[in-house]
């Protein structure tokens, strides 16, 4: 049993809508339109306060945010021996939904047993 069901069938409903892109150019056109946004928002919170500290702290959110995406969709899949690719985060954490369900009902089980 899914936890948050009505999220998954949103995801679902939208890639059924949308599709994947499987266009290379588009691909392309998609990352360069996140990295717009991106600047854009950076640059208007850096000019709402125009301190050092405030670019060095939206510098630092930037580098720490690419940093945990990498680790989501790269390191678990290629070395933390995950074995397994997902397709976001949102699958991410239903997958360790399930297998805390799964901990769970074996701990239960075999505290029974005792």
């Amino acid at each position: 049993m899914d936890a948050f069901p009505h999220l998954i069938s949103i995801h679902q409903l939208i890639i059924n809508i949308l599709g994947d892109i499987k266009s290379r150019k588009l691909l392309i056109i998609k990352g360069l339109l996140f990295s717009v946004v991106a600047l854009l928002s950076g640059g208007g919170l850096f000019l709402q306060s125009l301190r050092w500290e405030t670019l060095c702290l939206i510098l630092i959110f930037g580098w720490s945010a690419c940093r945990f995406y990498y680790f989501l969709f790269y390191v678990l899949e290629h070395y933390a021996g995950r074995g397994c690719k997902y397709a976001g985060i949102l699958d991410e954490v239903k997958q360790l939904l399930r297998k805390r369900e799964r901990l769970a009902v074996t701990f239960y089980s075999v505290r029974e047993h005792l």
